[in-house]
């Protein structure tokens, strides 16, 4: 029997499908029949429209029960042209693509090996060419080319993505690349000492391009924490994480609509004395924080409310009291 997930904890890295419902009735051609979904899927990967495709795929993946063959036929078909039109696509060798290419295609051969109802003689012909197309990639070669490019160093994102890429491809090229790009950061990081606050932030925010989302950039609860914290003492990019992922956690404090938002930004950050609490204190922390304050814009400030709620919240537990 099929089945509908309907996921409403929309979570960035975990790969779940969200359904909206909302609106349903404006919105044209939406179902919910998995026959008309694979149809759909196969339609739009034939006109190289990637984005919907792996909606609908998700959407069939949710509907499917696990390793149905249909479904998993569409789940390569969609990843061997994915990677095919990439590839086509990628004449100056850009190497953030290609590590894409590498990181999809052993995502396809994984596919393939944990379902043997798959080898079959089109699956035999996709894996030939990808194969080749892995071979192409001279992805030592463009480490190496990219070690001696110095000017395109300073981006964060850059260091996350060679470390998710090491992760599946043990190369020493990519250790060289990292050292490289985290003293570049440092370097940029020790300047800002001698700029004014506007280039300083205008550096600071090259470095977190594509870390975070744009709004919250230019957000006063990112620009109090560079500038009231003062960011000629931060010394290095990790300080600098710090520092900005503090003011993100607040970010989305402030942004969060409602009471369960609000816990989950907390809980999500994993931070210690919050966590450990039950859930029936977890919601009074958060209550008693809106309680003194709607929004904060002080980052030390709301690390200071906080943790002298979480410390009364101890101590009266402690006790045997019950805050209400």
């Amino acid at each position: 029997m099929n089945k509908i997930i309907l996921d409403a904890n929309q979570r960035k890295k975990s790969g779940g499908f969200v359904l909206n419902l909302n609106n349903i009735e404006s919105i044209e051609n939406l179902h919910l029949n998995l026959t008309n979904i694979i149809e759909e899927c196969k339609e739009e990967i034939s006109k190289q429209n990637f984005n919907s495709a792996k909606d609908l795929l998700n959407l069939s993946l949710k509907l499917s029960d696990y390793g149905d063959e249909e479904v998993n036929n569409i789940k390569l078909k969609y990843y061997f042209e994915n990677i095919s039109y990439k590839y086509e696509n990628n004449k100056k060798a850009d190497i953030n693509v290609c590590m894409d290419l590498l990181l999809d295609i052993k995502m396809f051969f994984s596919i393939v090996h944990s379902q043997h109802r798959l080898n079959n003689p089109e699956t035999e012909i996709m894996i030939n060419n990808l194969n080749k197309v892995k071979e192409s990639i001279l992805i030592e070669e463009l480490l190496e080319k990219e070690i001696g490019n110095y000017e395109d160093y300073g981006s964060i994102k850059k260091i996350e993505e060679l470390e998710e890429f090491s992760k599946e491809y043990s190369l020493k090229e990519i250790e060289e690349l990292k050292v490289a790009y985290v003293s570049k950061i440092n370097e940029t990081i020790i300047s800002l000492k001698d700029k004014p606050s506007d280039l300083a932030i205008s550096s600071i925010k090259k470095i977190l391009e594509n870390k975070y989302p744009t709004d919250y950039l230019v957000s006063e609860e990112f620009l109090n924490i560079i500038i009231k914290d003062n960011y000629k003492n931060i010394e290095n990019y990790n300080a600098l994480l710090e520092f900005t992922d503090k003011a993100y956690l607040v970010y989305r404090f402030n942004i969060s609509s409602s009471l369960e938002e609000k816990i989950k930004v907390l809980y999500s950050n994993l931070i210690p004395n919050y966590i450990e609490l039950p859930i029936i204190l977890k919601e009074y922390v958060v209550n008693q924080l809106i309680v003194i304050k709607e929004q904060y814009f002080i980052v030390s400030e709301f690390f200071e409310v906080l943790n002298n709620i979480i410390k009364k919240v101890n101590m009266e537990n402690k006790s045997n009291a019950i805050p209400i």
